[in-house]
């Protein structure tokens, strides 16, 4: 505390005391620990093990888009990414999306859209959505529809649930 209060009494601004606490490392542990974004580029320096819903939620990735159990190394590391705040769920989401294994399936349209609703939604397609998303994929890619489907309410309170972030701020 004296060493603020000095810089302070030595002309410093009060926007520069504010950002030595938020850009300094207990205030990333602080927030790492609450679970919330510190909002600086700081990187905390403990880290905390995933919680059930956060290994649940990786596994979830596994099973929708990859159709398979997970390996336990690549369990680990997911949720680690995960629970530590290291990756938004849109970010893991994509990793497992555009992964050499998932594009080697060689998914049609109809395919890589019931993957985004089992994996965005929770849910099958109800054939409204489903026509819609499918003429949409006629006028844009991939990956810019993956990005409307990772912004859905749907998919945030997934995440919310898991204990994670759905997206890591702009």
């Amino acid at each position: 505390l004296d060493f603020w209060l000095d810089a302070m009494r030595a002309g410093e601004s009060r926007e520069y005391v504010f950002d030595g606490f938020i850009n300094s490392t207990e205030w990333a542990n602080l927030c790492l620990t609450a679970g919330i974004l510190s909002g600086s580029d700081t990187k905390p320096t403990i880290t905390r093990d995933p919680s059930d819903e956060t290994i649940a939620f990786a596994t979830r990735l596994y099973t929708t888009c990859l159709c398979r159990e997970a390996d336990p190394d690549g369990l680990d590391y997911w949720a680690k990414e995960l629970s530590n705040m290291r990756r938004s769920g849109t970010e893991v989401a994509y990793g497992f999306f555009f992964s050499d294994e998932f594009q080697s399936f060689g998914l049609t349209n109809d395919e890589f859209i019931n993957r985004l609703y089992a994996t965005f939604m929770d849910r099958p397609a109800e054939s409204a959505g489903f026509a819609y998303w499918k003429n949409e994929l006629k006028k844009s890619d991939r990956e810019t529809i993956f990005y409307r489907f990772a912004a859905c309410q749907e998919f945030t309170d997934i995440c919310s649930d898991a204990g994670i972030i759905s997206q890591m701020p702009r």
